[in-house]
């Protein structure tokens, strides 16, 4: 097991957090994902530490011989957006950004990330943990599915230049557009888990590389912006509708 420190943001960790986040930025668009400004690493990290700031939030990092090798950005929602007009809105824990440094992958720097996140909502009295999954990004959603998340709802797009006939087509072949690039990007997110219980059950997956991020509970880089949800008082929950990126749009 690697040895490292999960701690809060401070400025001397500026520069590693930036690379991070550019590294997170560069892995969804081998994915298919869009490609960032060229001021993406000066600019984004000033913008979601506002963000932290504006929605009662922390950053913490994975903090290893003085540098961080890993991060995640947590944000508290509470009765915003669509959940407005809900009769008792929850009050919701919500991961923006969650990225391990690629070499430091599978070595359970990812579960401390996500585990410190949890604590810290928990702290704040959060109904809901909420994050969304990039659909390509197949190892990030069995990293959830492995520690007790479940689908909940699907964020789907298509370019707008796609004729009917292929809107069919694709409608068609949708159970498999999820492991592949495609014209339509579909965006998952998921809800389960009463009391903040881990599933002992691993998800599987058809390669060596999928069973083994499943069970070692890393991923390989997550950019999460919408509602992944897990009740915290186990109550059964009715259906609401969240929109999922009314944050940060990747």
């Amino acid at each position: 097991m690697e040895k490292f420190n999960i701690v809060e943001f401070e400025p001397c960790y500026q520069e590693d957090a930036k690379d991070l986040l550019l590294e997170l930025q560069t892995h969804l668009l081998s994915l298919g994902g869009l490609p960032p400004k060229p001021t993406f690493r000066d600019e984004y990290l000033p913008y979601l530490l506002s963000e932290i700031k504006k929605h009662d939030g922390k950053i913490f990092l994975a903090a290893k011989n003085g540098g961080a090798i890993g991060l995640v950005s947590c944000e508290i929602f509470f009765g915003e957006g669509d959940d407005a007009f809900l009769i008792d809105p929850p009050k919701c824990g919500f991961v923006a950004d969650l990225v391990v440094a690629k070499d430091m992958r599978g070595k359970g720097v990812g579960k401390a990330l996500i585990s410190a996140a949890e604590k810290f909502f928990v702290s704040k009295g959060c109904d809901r943990f909420e994050l969304t999954v990039f659909a390509p990004n197949k190892p990030a959603y069995e990293f959830y599915i492995a520690h007790g998340f479940e689908t909940r709802m699907h964020y789907m797009m298509r370019n707008k230049s796609l004729t009917p006939e292929r809107a069919g087509l694709l409608r068609a072949v949708s159970p498999y557009l999820h492991q592949k690039k495609s014209d339509a990007l579909f965006w998952t997110s998921f809800f389960g888990g009463n009391n903040w219980t881990r599933k002992d059950e691993r998800s599987e997956d058809g390669t060596a590389n999928g069973k083994a991020n499943a069970q070692t509970g890393e991923m390989s880089g997550i950019r999460t912006n919408g509602a992944v949800r897990r009740s915290v008082n186990g109550k059964a929950e009715r259906e609401c509708r969240t929109t999922p990126f009314r944050k940060r749009q990747q």
